[in-house]
């Protein structure tokens, strides 16, 4: 885990200082305990690492001078995950683990058999904490961002190599991997905690390739995660 790293989205390359605010500026000074000359990193999740010293902390801020800049390499690979609503822990617990695991995208929405048919700015809001504090963690410097999208349809994109979890499929990952390697953007269908309808079945397997992800049932989350992690070995 980078030690000493914090959150900043709206500083630049072509900018001298970094202004912290809000729970990043309360975490540097009341939970990190730093002061005035510590050194720390800050990300702005669009690629840029910056090695920051602490000039002043005040009550709600803190202003750092820029000393090194980074930019980081960004993967010529680019994976989105299409999730059915799933509940609140149940996709937190899923968008935390694959941030870890590298998925790019998000696409979130409202699947036959979902329970919950929309998210609220507080469900978003904290999807978005979630993914900043896990993206923290495990070094990532380009965040992953979360859609909402209307329907299934809207989810299926052209020029995309799209695949999607069944019990059905006769087909792994692992069987895929040649034509895995070669796609440049890679989007996986996974249905909400109850399965998919067999409308949406009929609708997926005209556009993506049915995949087993394992012998057992798994949970929608399991799913999510094992899709990542495979995709990670594979692609």
């Amino acid at each position: 885990m980078p030690h000493d790293r914090f959150y900043a989205p709206l500083f630049s390359e072509t900018d001298s200082t970094i202004s912290l605010k809000g729970n990043e500026a309360h975490h540097l000074a009341h939970v990190m305990r730093k002061g005035c000359g510590h050194t720390v990193e800050v990300i702005n999740g669009k690629g840029l690492l910056a090695t920051a010293k602490i000039v002043t902390i005040e009550k709600e801020s803190s202003l750092l001078e820029i000393q090194d800049l980074i930019e980081g390499k960004k993967s010529p690979k680019f994976l989105t995950l299409a999730m059915g609503f799933l509940k609140q822990p149940h996709l937190e617990l899923a968008i935390e683990k694959c941030t870890e695991l590298g998925v790019d995208e998000f696409f979130l929405f409202p699947a036959a058999r979902s329970e919950k048919k929309e998210l609220s700015d507080h469900n978003l809001k904290r999807l978005e904490g979630i993914i900043i504090s896990a993206s923290k963690q495990c070094g990532r410097l380009y965040f992953p961002k979360v859609f909402i999208k209307k329907t299934l349809n809207e989810c299926l994109e052209k020029d995309t190599l799209t695949f999607f979890g069944h019990l059905s499929g006769k087909e792994t990952l692992s069987s895929k991997k040649e034509a895995l390697q070669q796609a440049q953007k890679i989007t996986f269908f996974i249905g909400p905690e109850s399965g998919w309808a067999a409308a949406e079945v009929e609708q997926l397997v005209k556009s993506a390739i049915p995949i087993s992800l394992n012998n057992n049932i798994l949970r929608a989350e399991t799913a999510a995660i094992a899709t990542a992690v495979l995709l990670s070995q594979n692609y």
